[in-house]
């Protein structure tokens, strides 16, 4: 949360510095909510005594675009601002889509924005190029660093233009007993929304590409001595795992990764 009580513009951008240079954060997806007086909050006390005043719908923007700039590849903003009826606000922007002004000033400036949202191939699709202007000669770009005492693989699929088509989250760490072990937290491919029934006649969702993601993963695995991978999966997509050589332990996916 940004424009607390306390803090400043300075103090909020040094925040999110500090969030991705601290090995003991790094997170994967965050949500950037503006501090904004709720009616009956203890907050509303001090903004009618003149001790607290919000940003600025202005102010806020030109934040936050500053913060998008040092996001890394690895991570995912899902919100920008809470949806508070504005009957219920006191002060501070009401504005509920500001990340629709936000990326419409990003990709105006031309910016470079590694944060996934920004780089998902359907918002390609949406917003930006046609069907088939959209460059397709892709590869598989890995990023490791350390996070919470273990080592994080952030693999994706992308093509010249940084435009994300799908990625993998592999995690490897040492246990108590000093054997590796390993976990692919996620597994994402990004496409079109289609109508049920319709098929894509472009890239994405479906072809290949996790498949992919799921093979340099186990490369990795086999490269760290790993002798079992393990793989966070919902009931839905168990028989996808099943067909690339993984079996059900308990809520999870595991496969024996051979030398």
């Amino acid at each position: 949360m940004i424009g607390l009580p306390g803090s400043n513009k300075k103090k909020d951008f040094e925040m999110f510095r500090k969030l991705f240079k601290d090995e003991r954060f790094k997170p994967d997806q965050l949500k950037i909510y503006p501090c904004q007086v709720i009616r009956g909050a203890r907050l509303e006390e001090l903004f009618k005594k003149g001790k607290y005043k919000p940003y600025t719908k202005e102010e806020i923007q030109t934040l936050i675009i500053k913060i998008m700039k040092i996001i890394p590849n690895y991570c995912r903003v899902m919100r920008i601002m809470r949806e508070i009826p504005p009957e219920f606000l006191i002060a501070g922007t009401t504005r509920i889509d500001l990340r629709k002004d936000i990326e419409e000033k990003l990709r105006k400036d031309k910016s470079k924005i590694n944060e996934i949202r920004f780089r998902e191939i359907g918002f390609e699709f949406r917003d930006k190029l046609p069907k088939d202007k959209i460059n397709t000669d892709l590869k598989l770009k890995i990023t490791k660093y350390r996070a919470s005492g273990g080592d994080e693989y952030f693999l994706e699929i992308i093509n010249k233009n940084n435009i994300l088509f799908g990625l993998a989250r592999l995690r490897i760490n040492k246990d108590s007993g000093n054997e590796m072990k390993a976990i692919i937290r996620e597994l994402h491919v990004y496409g079109q929304s289609l109508a049920i029934g319709e098929k894509s006649k472009t890239l994405g969702q479906h072809s290949g590409f996790g498949k992919w993601l799921m093979e340099e993963a186990e490369n990795i695995a086999r490269k760290e001595k790993v002798k079992d991978l393990f793989v966070i999966s919902g009931v839905g997509v168990r028989r996808y795992y099943k067909k690339l050589g993984y079996s059900q332990l308990g809520e999870y996916m595991k496969k024996i990764i051979k030398k």
